[in-house]
């Protein structure tokens, strides 16, 4: 199904015209859940670290809230969640350069985002 929807996707972009309507990624909490966890055990950092709360009105943002040394991400998103994660982790200091690599921030970097709010935006 995916290989169908890129073929579509990569024929009408050759032509100039992108499709009038994008397919929703939707991915469940219990993903969105692993994910985060998968991402604290690659960081060598407290599965507990980072939780997670999903809030579900209209855009796409993601607010960064810290209690000690405790960090939540709120996602206020009914799609496009795990791109809505990333983009937390990643304005919290968490880069992926590539898909073998992964760099971790420093607990003072996470910090920095404490109390920011941010919006995903995607690319097309």
């Amino acid at each position: 199904m995916q290989s169908i929807v890129l073929f579509f996707l990569f024929s009408s972009l050759a032509y100039g015209q992108a499709p009038s309507h994008m397919p929703e990624l939707s991915v469940s909490s219990e993903t969105l859940q692993q994910e985060l966890k998968n991402v604290l055990a690659e960081g060598k950092l407290s599965t507990d670290l980072i939780a997670l709360r999903e809030d579900y009105p209209e855009g796409q943002t993601v607010k960064v809230l810290c209690a000690k040394n405790k960090f939540t991400l709120v996602l206020k998103a009914n799609t496009e969640k795990m791109s809505v994660l990333m983009k937390g982790l990643r304005e919290m200091g968490f880069l992926f350069p590539h898909p073998m690599v992964m760099v971790t921030p420093t607990l003072s970097r996470m910090k920095e985002s404490c109390g920011k709010t941010y919006e995903w935006r995607p690319a097309l």
